[in-house]
């Protein structure tokens, strides 16, 4: 029987053994980053609007204006909450300069710093993997953990470029350190290393961690001249960092709180994929055992040890304290607060580099190069899901029909609670007046979507004439509700399709006795009517606001 089942065995064998070779090949393990980078950009441009949304208001926009008033330079090293955020105000003050305050470039910029971080790793393991194949596979699986989509608000909200640097600058001010020890002399490498220390104080608070960890590098291979120097700029930046420092008045956490946090935080991909704690905790179990074996090897390697792993040491350093300091701040704010996706950033640099380091300690095992593959394809498929799902789903999209619906508002000066949710969670009147100047002053200096003319022309047409320049659409108007604050209109929410047009406009607008009394944004996810319009795409619901007087007799109208 052996004998008559061992030729099949020997072909099955053979075809697996060449498609295992197949997937080493470098043309197979670039699809990896390919495919995630182009689902990352789908998800960046489907989620992409030029209204502000939550922190850009304060922490943006308002700096913006006290800058032009105050003086720029004391506005940009201001505290922004416990952060001194100085890298991303800079790229704030490019964007409100240079592009009219769109929100482009400051998107733009967060893909690019999510690559540089994916290529500063990259970078870094070619000095700890000796043979290139074993290197492409571990960088592709890399790109899938680098670029994954469970960091969506670190991608697609303009304001959180700081949650890229604060990991960014520091990796590159660890890899420069290494780069320092490594050569002889080195002393170029060594001031960018003080440089990137620096700037890494302008990034987020958790970069007042950098030096001691740069101190902790030197160590390895001391240096009186180095370590002072470190020491030196490190104090004196530090004590300017502190000056002007409130400090947090955050709870203390409760021990269960704190560390489920620690937890979450850690292995965010295990918590989220599970939606739990329990998910969190079991991850965070798997990284502190990798991490406890990887140590383990590299104490046994030690006197041949490559000198860049003390630039993984510090930056998974970095991460883990960085968890810690954070739980103290926000695990008492509310259940599950690590299951945020700006903390997945973190999560997944950390991951990332455990990942490397494993594979620095384990390239001299027989077969380690088919290990690297196999681990970087499952690492991928792990978490194409996410990649798949999330950025072509309606989340984007709704977002973007909600901040206009809320631009809309601002427009009409509706204090609409409903409306500004979508961008700012406004608790009183009064906080409501501030957004409402902010856009005001912004639409005065001709910068952001305020200033638009799409406003002024599709605003204009109210009281106007309902007849040349409008058709009726098909439409379901499907709720007329009061506005609380407002006696002048009512809010409006429904869905409208052009048939005559495969290109749908963004406005819609209510007639009645001849004239235009209202309008509302169309573009809200509605695939509830698909079939009955198919193949229009099924973004075709709509909100907006109608003449009180006219709320119980209007028609809906598309403009031709």
């Amino acid at each position: 029987m052996q004998a008559v089942f061992a030729p099949a065995d020997t072909r099955v064998s053979g075809w697996m053994s060449r498609v295992w070779a197949a997937m080493g090949r470098p043309a197979v393990l670039c699809v990896i980053p390919v495919v995630y980078f182009v689902l990352l950009l789908v998800g960046v441009v489907r989620a992409y609007t030029p209204v502000p949304t939550h922190d850009m208001w304060e922490g943006a926009l308002l700096s913006y204006l006290r800058a032009l008033e105050n003086g720029f330079l004391w506005e940009t090293l201001s505290f922004w909450n416990e952060h001194r955020i100085v890298l991303s105000k800079l790229l704030f003050w490019i964007d409100f300069e240079y592009f009219d305050a769109r929100f482009a470039f400051l998107i733009a910029a967060n893909v690019v710093l999510l690559l540089s971080i994916w290529i500063a790793l990259c970078a870094l393991g070619r000095r700890l993997i000796a043979r290139r194949g074993d290197w492409l596979a571990v960088c592709a699986g890399l790109s899938a953990i680098s670029l994954s989509w469970l960091q969506r608000e670190n991608l697609d909200s303009p304001f959180q470029s700081q949650f890229l640097l604060a990991y960014l600058v520091p990796l590159l001010a660890f890899c420069a350190l290494a780069r320092a020890m490594r050569d002889a002399g080195g002393w170029r490498w060594f001031a960018a290393a003080l440089v990137l220390g620096a700037a890494s104080l302008g990034t987020m608070a958790n970069g007042l961690l950098v030096f001691p960890l740069l101190f902790a590098m030197q160590a390895a291979r001391w240096s009186w001249h180095r370590i002072g120097l470190i020491v030196a700029c490190g104090a004196v930046l530090t004590a300017m960092w502190f000056r002007s420092y409130s400090g947090a008045a955050a709870a203390p956490p409760m021990p269960r709180d704190f560390f489920s946090f620690v937890a979450t935080f850690i292995a965010f991909p295990f918590a989220d994929l599970t939606g739990s704690i329990a998910g969190g905790v079991i991850g965070a179990a798997l990284y502190i055992s990798g991490l406890a074996y990887a140590l383990y090897r590299c104490w046994k390697v030690r006197a041949r040890m490559e000198i860049d792993v003390f630039a993984l040491l510090a930056l998974i350093a970095f991460v883990l304290a960085t968890a810690i300091l954070t739980a103290y701040g926000r695990a008492a704010e509310l259940a599950n607060a690590a299951l945020v996706s700006r903390y997945a950033t973190p999560s997944l640099v950390a991951w990332a580099a455990l990942a490397l380091l494993l594979a620095a300690v384990s390239q001299d095992r027989v077969h380690a190069g088919r290990l690297f593959v196999r681990m970087s394809f499952a690492v991928a498929l792990f978490l194409l899901p996410i990649q798949l799902i999330r950025p072509l789903g309606d989340d984007g999209p709704a977002l973007v029909q909600g901040s206009f619906r809320a631009a809309l508002a601002f427009e009409l000066d509706i204090p609409d609670p409903k409306a500004t949710a979508w961008v700012f969670h406004v608790r009183s009147s009064e906080q409501y007046e501030v957004l409402r100047d902010v856009a005001a002053q912004l639409s005065s200096t001709h910068r952001s979507i305020f200033a638009d003319p799409m406003w002024g022309d599709a605003i204009g047409r109210l009281g106007g004439p309902a007849g040349t320049g409008y058709r009726a659409c098909e439409n379901a108007v499907e709720g007329v509700s009061i506005v609380p604050g407002d006696v002048r209109y009512r809010a409006v929410r429904g869905w409208a399709v052009d048939l005559r047009s495969w290109r749908q406009p963004r406005f819609v607008y209510f007639a009645a006795d001849g004239k235009i009394v209202g309008l509302a944004v169309r573009g809200a996810p509605r695939y509830d009517v698909i079939d009955i319009f198919y193949p229009r795409n099924g973004y075709r619901g709509f909100d907006g606001y109608v003449l009180a007087s006219s709320a119980t007799r209007f028609e809906v109208l598309c403009p031709e």
